[in-house]
């Protein structure tokens, strides 16, 4: 039996992939291996961002415990320094202490004690400079005494315990698994799936195109359909976007079509 069973009853999670809107807020999904969860951050250039918003049930009224997972990116380097800093608004009101600030590895920040006199509560990460600031995760409970884990393998355990999720293995056999959704990884995919294998195409980001997207913003270039191989970069003319203004702030977001590259990956392959 599961050692946190007793938290299903008395305790919400919220996973930051759960949130009901991102605001400015970005879903990084990259380092899922070592954080073992996603986290959002708040990549405003010094610019603070929107807010990222999502409602909790609770299970009951009265009165919970909230943490923040977080850290202090710039601990490494610069002791007491905290950029990545930001706030807990609980049904739009301000709510304990700042967050960020508690160290350089990801961890369990006390964000304060909570009076609720309803079950539906609506909480938002209130961005303070847009530089940088990291929530992997919010854990609300009654339980007065019980401090969350930080280990990662205790955390997914406890996780899985209060979200009734346990861990599960379905098989899925493919022909080709490919991982890394760059033009590289696109084009073998879809060039895969177009003759008859059943392929994966698995990205550690939310977007695909890695230099070729909204998130790095270099654009597509190379010498192709020459001969021997005059048919080597039919893939890669499917993907490029038209660009008449590759420099300074005219190169925005929206011209490397990030979802014209997923749809075009889903509708040839499974995505």
């Amino acid at each position: 039996m599961n050692k946190y069973a007793a938290l299903k009853d008395c305790s919400v999670y919220i996973n930051p992939g759960s949130f009901d809107t991102y605001g400015g807020w970005s879903l990084d999904t990259q380092f899922f291996h070592t954080v073992r969860s996603e986290y959002l951050l708040a990549h405003g250039i010094g610019i603070p961002v929107s807010d990222a918003e999502v409602s909790a049930v609770l299970p009951s009224k009265g009165k919970y415990r909230i943490w923040v997972r977080t850290k202090n990116w710039t601990e490494y380097w610069i002791k007491g320094n905290a950029p990545g800093v930001f706030r807990l608004l609980i049904n739009g009101e301000v709510f304990g202490d700042i967050l960020g600030t508690n160290g350089k590895e990801w961890m369990w920040q006390e964000v304060g004690i909570f009076d609720s006199d309803k079950e539906k509560i609506n909480l938002s990460l209130h961005d303070l400079t847009g530089f940088e600031g990291r929530c992997a995760g919010i854990f609300i409970t009654s339980n007065m005494d019980f401090i969350p884990p930080d280990d990662t393998d205790e955390l997914t355990e406890m996780i899985n315990a209060i979200n009734d999720n346990p861990p599960e293995e379905i098989p899925i056999i493919y022909d080709l698994v490919v991982c890394g959704g760059g033009i590289a990884g696109m084009c073998t995919a879809i060039s895969a799936a177009r003759n008859g294998l059943k392929t994966a195409l698995i990205q550690d980001r939310s977007i695909l195109g890695e230099n070729n997207s909204s998130e790095v913003r270099v654009w597509l270039g190379g010498e192709t359909n020459f001969e021997p191989y005059p048919n080597i970069g039919n893939i890669v003319k499917e993907l490029e976007q038209e660009i008449s203004h590759r420099y300074g702030h005219k190169n925005t977001a929206e011209i490397y079509e990030d979802e014209k590259k997923a749809q075009h990956n889903t509708e040839r392959g499974k995505h």
